[in-house]
């Protein structure tokens, strides 16, 4: 079994409505995303992909389409966020995602890894999906791991 590790970046915003500090206000991270997978090296002779896992380039564009594509520069809001309902009427053209859960590393981490793994399962089959570290600061992550159950 090998495991390979992409990391993705993207600008966005967020809001933590009952937060009882400034994340409170809708404030921006440029966030990052390493993606780890796991499965066995492509042995067949001849292959393009001849020992490989999977190109990183492919990988690495998979992981832009399914979480920057969809991301960067939104602002992101649980769909209870009543401040969410009055920025769609102000200006439509707005890139505002809504989500059922609160925003939070921890939330959007575990949120993150199940589009991947959804995905991954169509795109890379024989690929798993082992572990998932947003950075939310620099300093600051939330980790989903696979359960493999």
């Amino acid at each position: 079994m090998i495991e390979l590790s992409i990391t993705i970046e993207w600008d966005m915003a967020h809001r933590l409505p009952n937060h009882k500090t400034k994340c409170r206000n809708i404030h921006g991270h440029r966030y990052r995303l390493e993606v780890i997978l796991a499965g066995t090296v492509n042995k067949s002779a001849g292959n393009a992909e001849e020992g490989m896992l999977v190109d990183f380039s492919q990988l690495k564009s998979w992981a832009t389409n399914e979480v920057v594509e969809r991301l960067d520069h939104a602002c992101v809001f649980n769909d209870q966020d009543p401040l969410l309902s009055v920025l769609c009427q102000a200006d439509p053209s707005l890139k505002l995602v809504a989500t059922t859960f609160v925003p939070t590393a921890e939330e959007l981490v575990g949120w993150l890894a199940g589009l991947l793994r959804d995905s991954l399962i169509i795109q890379f089959p024989w690929v798993k999906l082992v572990k998932c570290i947003l950075w939310e600061t620099p300093t600051n992550s939330a980790i989903w791991r696979c359960s493999f159950e």
